[in-house]
């Protein structure tokens, strides 16, 4: 029995010694560890940059939404500019069609009469 024991021992003994003497950086799981932490560090790297892409392209279409609200006012006042425009051609070419039949009926007449 004490020999069964023994030899339970010394066979415990040498696959603790054989764990023992694997160095970590040539063990297959912490080599597997070391893998999986630096895909998982560059995953979350990844993943920041597109939150901050996005972020950003929230800002610039917020900004696109502002510039169009700008360009449609800009566009209404453009268009309220030029009725006015049109309207005080239209006033003045009245004004000088009407003032105009009493002097050239006046200058066409003495030209007539000559």
């Amino acid at each position: 029995m004490r020999r069964l024991l023994l030899g339970s021992f010394a066979l415990a003994l040498g696959l603790v010694a054989g764990c023992a003497s694997t160095p970590p950086e040539e063990d297959p799981v912490q080599m597997k560890l070391n893998d999986l932490d630096t895909r998982i560090a560059r995953i979350e790297r990844i993943a920041a940059n597109q939150v901050e892409l996005s972020q950003h392209l929230d800002e610039v279409q917020a900004s696109l939404r502002d510039l169009r609200g700008r360009i449609e006012e800009l566009e209404h006042g453009q268009e309220g500019l030029g009725k006015q425009q049109r309207d005080l051609y239209e006033d003045l070419n009245k004004r000088i069609t009407s003032a105009s039949p009493a002097g050239t009926g006046g200058a066409a007449g003495a030209g007539e009469g000559a």
